[in-house]
C-alpha cells in the first residue's frame, strides 16, 4: 500500500500523465461513438478545449485516490486497460455540468 506521500509524489510522475492523457483522449473517442449524455458531452467539449494533458493533471487526483490501496509499482506498472478502466470510471466525477457553468460549452449548444 503506497502512503500518502508516496501518492502526492505521483501526481507528476510524468509516464503516468502521458498514460492518464491517452486514455483520456480514448475516452473522448469512445464516448464520441456513442450516444454521449450532456453533461458528457459538456467534459468531451472541456478536454478538447483544454487538452487531454491538462484534464490529465486534475484526474490524477481520482485516479490516485481510488488507488490507494495499490502499491507504487503496481500503480505505476498498471496494465492499458487497467487505465483505461481507472479513467473511464473517473469521467462521471468530471462530467457533470455545473449549475453555474456555460451552457454554450455542451457540444452543439447553440452551433
Amino acid at each position: 500500500m503506497a502512503t500518502y506521500e508516496e501518492l502526492f509524489k505521483l501526481h507528476n510522475d510524468s509516464t503516468l500523465l502521458n498514460r492518464i492523457s491517452v486514455a483520456i483522449a480514448v475516452e473522448v473517442d469512445t464516448l464520441r461513438g456513442g450516444t454521449p449524455t450532456a453533461d458528457q458531452k459538456w467534459w468531451m467539449k472541456r478536454v478538447m478545449e483544454s487538452g487531454p494533458q491538462q484534464m490529465a493533471k486534475d484526474m490524477i487526483w481520482a485516479l490516485l485516490a481510488a488507488n490507494k490501496a495499490a502499491t507504487v509499482a503496481n500503480i505505476q506498472a498498471a496494465t492499458d486497460v487497467a487505465m483505461q478502466s481507472n479513467v473511464s470510471a473517473a469521467v462521471s466525477i468530471f462530467a457533470t455540468i455545473d449549475e453555474g457553468a456555460d451552457k454554450n460549452l455542451v457540444v452543439g449548444a447553440g452551433t
